[in-house]
């Protein structure tokens, strides 16, 4: 699930036995879009929270 408002992005990923490797895939997929469309990321603002 990804949710988006104004400038900030929230990924939800259900915890699964490979949820690791599809977070990697997901967030390398934001990275990419980012830069397709000259958009910087603000990386002291990511953070992870499991649940």
């Amino acid at each position: 699930l990804l949710v988006k408002y104004a400038d900030d992005i929230t990924l939800s990923i259900p915890q699964r036995h490979n949820s690791a490797d599809l977070s990697s895939v997901e967030v390398q997929n934001i990275k990419n879009w980012s830069k397709e469309n000259r958009m910087t990321l603000n990386f002291s603002k990511i953070w992870e929270m499991v649940v």
